[in-house]
């Protein structure tokens, strides 16, 4: 976790680091902390290196105030945690623009820093369930639960969301599903050039997948033993002991289908609140759609 430190009054950023020390010492965090005096040479920094989680941000600096500052972060960055610090409650209306986390008030009370910094941290921690990529000079950090599925060419990756929106940055497929290999079978490679959310998935044959935005993907041939062999390890994830009856079922279906190149199609899904996406073992019926050819 990467922190920085802007206030142009120098004892209260050496209060603030030594009350981060005591902070690591007693919760163990590891973090590593940058001070800066002004909001340009932060900015400068930035740019150079890259952004910060967390960053404690003085409103009233020279060269360049806190508020600047922060819209420029949030041009570049709008997962970036901000804390305000500052003696004055005349900023709130600029402030609610660029999204900070908590205000600090000055002189600082140690109980609220160290009761913010928690909040901070355990609102980055929760961004690990993100895919973290740079475009165009711009962080992006997509929830997993809204990449519907993503395509490469010639080693962009082409990322489409649940809401219709697309990103793109550059990676190799090989290195991307190391990336999201920690998710477990959420995603499943169908076709050299796809990789799709499970929870999406409506339709999966051997030739094609359709997903619930209505497109259409294709399943080639290297891929999709494997691809279904997920899906089925994936059903038995969500399975209940109460429901067991209907996985037997489903489980069995499925055989029948990889047996006879048959397409299995789950109907009339229902939205899952818990997860926030479409589980299959939620749905009403199943069809068996046999294709000419297939």
């Amino acid at each position: 976790m990467k922190i920085a430190v802007c206030d142009d009054d120098r004892l209260l950023t050496g209060e603030i680091d030594s009350q981060l020390q005591k902070i690591r010492e007693k919760t163990g965090i590891s973090f590593e902390t940058d001070i800066f005096f002004d909001g340009e040479t932060l900015w400068e920094a930035i740019e150079k290196n890259g952004s910060y989680d967390v960053v404690y941000l003085d409103i009233e600096m020279k060269n360049m105030d806190g508020i600047t500052v922060a819209r420029k972060i949030r041009e570049r960055d709008p997962y970036a945690i901000l804390i305000f610090i500052s003696s004055y409650d005349s900023y709130y209306e600029q402030l609610f623009e660029v999204e900070p986390l908590r205000f600090l008030h000055k002189p600082i009370d140690p109980e609220k820093f160290d009761e913010y910094f928690l909040v901070a941290y355990t609102k980055l921690t929760s961004l690990e369930d993100r895919l973290h990529f740079e475009f165009n000079k711009r962080l992006y950090q997509i929830p997993y639960r809204d990449i519907v599925y993503m395509e490469s060419r010639r080693r962009v990756i082409h990322l489409f969301g649940r809401n219709g929106e697309e990103y793109r940055f550059y990676k190799k497929m090989k290195d991307l599903l190391e990336e999201i290999s920690h998710t477990g079978n959420m995603f499943i490679r169908v076709h050299c050039s796809y990789v799709v959310n499970y929870y999406y998935i409506t339709s999966l044959s051997s030739t094609e997948a359709e997903l619930l935005t209505g497109e259409k993907l294709p399943v080639s041939g290297e891929y999709k033993n494997e691809a279904l062999k997920k899906l089925d390890c994936i059903l038995c994830r969500f399975v209940t002991s109460y429901d067991r009856t209907c996985y037997n079922l489903i489980r069995n279906v499925s055989l029948i289908c990889k047996i006879f190149k048959f397409s299995l199609r789950f109907r009339d899904p229902i939205y899952s609140g818990i997860s926030g996406c479409y589980n299959p073992l939620k749905y009403f019926d199943i069809q068996i759609i046999c294709k000419k050819g297939g």
